[in-house]
C-alpha cells in the first residue's frame, strides 16, 4: 500500500500501525505539491516475525534495510512491535535517494517573491529558531531541519514536525505560550531540565544520567498564520557557527567560497549518516546490507551543493555566543529584513 510520495521517492508499507507512524512524522508529504508523479525511487516496509537485530532496553525488536538494489529500491524489515514507524521515519533520511537533489541540514525560509535563503549550521546552533522567529515575522516557512536542494540552485520544502526543547521555552514566547496552553505537564518537565542542566554543578550533574527533555509540535502549531513556499530560488546563506560574541559578516569573492561550503555542508551530512552508521553498528539496533554506499553518497551530495552554490548571490556568516539569548536571533530577523529579503 503507497503511503508517501516524497518527491518521486515512493514508501509502502503494509502494516497499518507503521503507515500511521510514518504518515504522524511525515504528514506534510500526504496531501500536498510536495508528491510528484515521478518515480525515482520505491522504500517497501514489512513485518517480519523473523527474529532481527535487538534494541537496547527493550524488547527483541527491530529494523532491517536491504540495500541490494539502492538507490532504485529499498527493501526494509521491521518486528511487530508499536512505535518502528517512528524510527523508520528517522533512518529514512539516510535514505531517500534523487538523482539531481538533495536534502541538505539547514532551515529555509523564502519570501513573497520566491527568494530563498538557507540558514546553514551544525545540529543545535539555533536554525529552528531562527526560521520561527522569520515564520512568525511573515516569511514563507521551508523547513526547520532539513530542506531539499537541485542542482539549478532551487530548494523545496522538507517538512517534519519541530522538536521542542527547554531552551527554546526561554527564547521563543509562542512556544512557551503553545506548551502551557495545551501540554502543561511537558513544558513543566522542559522548563524543570532546562533549570538543571543550566544551573546544577558539573560534578554533581555528572553523578545523574539526564536523558533529553524533548516534545514534537507542528510548525503551525507555534506559528500563527503559517505561511508554506514550495518552491524558491537559493538567492543567500546563512552560515550560524559559534564564536566569541555576536557579528554578521558578508563573505568576500563568494566564487571562492563555494567549495569550502560544499566541504562543510557534505561534512555536516556525512555527520549525520554517521549518526545513522553508529545506530548500525555500535547500538545494534539496525542491520544493514551493502552499508558501503555512504561514501559514494556523500561524494554525490557535494557535487549537488557545489552546483547549487555557485547560483548564489550572497553568503553571510553570522557567529553567536556560547549561550545566545532572544536577541541575537531578533537581530539577526532584523538584518534579513532589510538587507536580504524583502
Amino acid at each position: 500500500m503507497e503511503i508517501l510520495n516524497i518527491y518521486g521517492s515512493i514508501i509502502q508499507a503494509s502494516n497499518d500501525s507503521i503507515a500511521r507512524e510514518l504518515i504522524d512524522e511525515y504528514w506534510f508529504f500526504k496531501h500536498t505539491k510536495a508528491s510528484s508523479s515521478l518515480r525515482e525511487q520505491l522504500i517497501d516496509i514489512e513485518v517480519s516475525s523473523d527474529k532481527l537485530p535487538i534494541r537496547r532496553y527493550s524488547s527483541p525488536s527491530g529494523i532491517e534495510f536491504n540495500l541490494d538494489k539502492f538507490p532504485s529500491i529499498v527493501r526494509v524489515r521491521v518486528n511487530p512491535v508499536s512505535g518502528m514507524g517512528y524510527y523508520i521515519a528517522w533512518f529514512l533520511k539516510g535514505f531517500l535517494f534523487w538523482s539531481d537533489k538533495a536534502l541538505i541540514h539547514a532551515a529555509g525560509i523564502s519570501d513573497k517573491y520566491g527568494n530563498g535563503v538557507l540558514i546553514f549550521g551544525v545540529g543545535g546552533i539555533g536554525k529552528t529558531i531562527l526560521s520561527i522567529y522569520l515564520a512568525s515575522n511573515g516569511y514563507y516557512y521551508m523547513g526547520d531541519d532539513w530542506i531539499l536542494i537541485d542542482r539549478s540552485g532551487f530548494i523545496k520544502p522538507f517538512i517534519t514536525k519541530i522538536t521542542i526543547y527547554p531552551y527554546h521555552l526561554s527564547i521563543l514566547p509562542q512556544v512557551r505560550s503553545y506548551m502551557f496552553k495545551r501540554e502543561k505537564i511537558k513544558a513543566l518537565k522542559l522548563l524543570t531540565a532546562g533549570y538543571i542542566i543550566n544551573h546544577t554543578p558539573y560534578p554533581i550533574k555528572g553523578l545523574f544520567e539526564l536523558k533529553p527533555v524533548r516534545h514534537k509540535v507542528k510548525p503551525e502549531d507555534v506559528v500563527n498564520d503559517l505561511k508554506i513556499a514550495f518552491e524558491s530560488k537559493l538567492k543567500y546563506v546563512l552560515y550560524l557557527k559559534k564564536g566569541r560574541g555576536f557579528s554578521i559578516s558578508e563573505v568576500d569573492k563568494i566564487d571562492r567560497y563555494i567549495e569550502e561550503l560544499a566541504d562543510i555542508a557534505s561534512a555536516v551530512y556525512r555527520y549525520e549518516l554517521h549518526h545513522v552508521e553508529r545506530a548500525y553498528y555500535l547500538l545494534k539496533s539496525l542491520k544493514i546490507t551493502n552499508s558501503e554506499y555512504f561514501e559514494d553518497r556523500v561524494k554525490h551530495i557535494k557535487n549537488i551543493y557545489r552546483d547549487a552554490f555557485e547560483k548564489l548571490d550572497g553568503v553571510y556568516k553570522v557567529e553567536l555566543p556560547d549561550k545566545p539569548s532572544s536577541d541575537e536571533y531578533l537581530k539577526i530577523t532584523e538584518f534579513i529584513s532589510k538587507h536580504i529579503l524583502t
